[in-house]
């Protein structure tokens, strides 16, 4: 079967088909906390990106440009050499789709990218007020249409701490010279 692969010049040309591949272009600001939206290492949407594998090349033209993409939110607790060849299967396999009965991620997990990319914001970890213990996750982008002759790995970021929300420091003040601060909450 052949397929396109794209050049420098981002036209198709026919040959063996190609490996595509989802990939973070900007990885994840931390801390996150559940009810804050997840933002990008630059304070901007965190941007995904569908990449040829030969040639490093965003993915700018053909169905595949404008194919829709889920964002889960997968396991994070094994090291970053462990995940660099999941199948697909393991890759699945890792996705939390629920905390105790509620949904992980509020806001829209499906996206379509334009041109081979999308920017993801206004997402965010659901609040829980049944969370015991610390949330190891990373994100992971996989495709949701079946458009590509071939499998395409999927996208995921480095492992991170999500913070309850409840955690996070808060600050009172009576005067300017009078400031307290205060836990709220434990995640822990």
């Amino acid at each position: 079967m052949t397929g396109r692969t794209w050049n420098s010049g981002n036209t198709a040309t026919t040959s063996e088909s190609p490996v595509f591949q989802f990939q973070f272009l900007n990885g994840i600001s931390t801390p996150v906390s559940t009810s804050k939206n997840i933002e990008g290492k630059d304070d901007k949407p965190f941007v995904v990106a569908l990449v040829d594998q030969s040639s490093g090349q965003i993915v700018t033209t053909g169905a595949e440009a404008a194919t829709e993409i889920e964002i889960v939110v997968l396991e994070g607790d094994c090291n970053d050499f462990e995940t660099e060849n999941w199948t697909s299967y393991e890759f699945n396999n890792k996705i939390i789709r629920e905390w105790k009965g509620k949904k992980v991620l509020q806001g829209n997990t499906f996206l379509k990218l334009k041109e081979g990319i999308v920017y993801v914001n206004k997402i965010s970890f659901t609040h829980n007020s049944t969370w015991k213990g610390k949330r190891i996750c990373r994100l992971g982008a996989r495709s949701k249409d079946a458009v590509f002759g071939t499998r395409v790995k999927e996208a995921k970021t480095e492992s991170f701490l999500v913070k309850d929300k409840r955690n996070l420091v808060k600050k009172h003040s009576s005067s300017p010279d009078d400031i307290e601060m205060s836990i709220v909450g434990s995640l822990c």
